[in-house]
């Protein structure tokens, strides 16, 4: 994946000349520093698993939920969870605390709605590989 790279204390500058009336803008001169590549990574894929989580919702809030649909989105959700569970072996990190609250979230899918009676799948693909193995 490319990325831009973008002056952060242009990008403040030109923030600024846009939105003149934003005092707070002016008090954030001295907090710009660059974004680690790694960093802009982890937040793209985390924003695609949150994307992805959205449509899962969607799908299931609609009157005729596609299980097809909704698990092709749970199996990606799966499938990058695992690849960045990985990156955490230092819980403590931002990036851990904000993955690790994405699986709270997806975990407390419920699929026991009655809508959902007739799907085959009444659990979600887990998340992590230790529980996979169980």
């Amino acid at each position: 994946m490319s990325y831009s790279n973008i002056c952060p204390k242009e990008l403040l500058q030109h923030m600024i000349s846009v939105d003149r009336e934003n005092t707070l803008l002016r008090k954030l001169r001295d907090y710009t520093y660059y974004i680690e590549d790694d960093d802009v990574e982890n937040m793209d894929v985390l924003y695609h698993l949150y994307s992805n989580y959205k449509e899962m919702n969607k799908i299931i809030k609609t009157d005729i939920p596609n299980e097809e649909s909704f698990m092709k989105y749970a199996n990606n959700c799966a499938d990058k969870y695992k690849e960045l569970e990985k990156k955490c072996v230092k819980p403590s990190k931002h990036f851990c605390k904000a993955l690790y609250a994405f699986k709270k979230k997806y975990d407390d899918i419920d699929l026991k709605n009655p809508k959902l009676e007739d799907w085959e799948k009444k659990k979600l693909p887990s998340l992590s590989k230790s529980e996979n193995a169980e």
